[in-house]
């Protein structure tokens, strides 16, 4: 694993193709990283109980910074665990600018995702997942190939 330590916030990120991308969690040099919903950051359980109960989505948010140089390029592949795999929902070869919402929509479930970006021009921004459709936002936390991990 790349990420030293793992699971550092995806609320301010820089994915790149080479190695000069600088936030407080770094996806550099072309890696594939994968996040994951951050699992101190979701909202308890309610207790179990026998009446079926509905089941919440979990809707990914995905913006770009509005520093300058934050607008850049981002590949996100989501899993949902359907079987399908790693489902690429953003196109790498469309620039996102300032401040721009790269991704905005719910799944039924939502096991993790990878972000990679294989051009020079970094993207750096947030990635935060909700639980309680859309009324407020946790950022992810990096399980493979950040600087620094989870």
């Amino acid at each position: 694993d790349k990420c030293t330590p793992l699971g550092d916030s995806t609320a301010s990120i820089v994915v790149d193709g080479d190695g000069n991308g600088n936030r407080a969690v770094k996806c550099l040099n072309g890696d594939t990283c994968t996040l994951e919903n951050n699992p101190t950051s979701s909202p308890t359980k309610s207790p179990v109980t026998l009446q079926p109960t509905s089941i919440e989505p979990t809707c990914l948010r995905i913006i770009t910074g509005g520093s300058r140089y934050d607008d850049g390029y981002l590949n996100v592949f989501v899993n949902t665990g359907d079987g399908n795999g790693y489902v690429e929902i953003t196109q790498g070869d469309v620039k996102y600018a300032l401040n721009s919402v790269v991704a905005e929509q719910c799944f039924l479930a939502l096991v993790d995702l990878q972000v990679v970006n294989s051009s020079t021009n970094a993207w750096a921004g947030s990635i935060e997942t909700s639980v309680d459709d859309g009324i407020s936002y946790a950022p992810m936390v990096c399980i493979d190939k950040c600087t620094p991990l989870g």
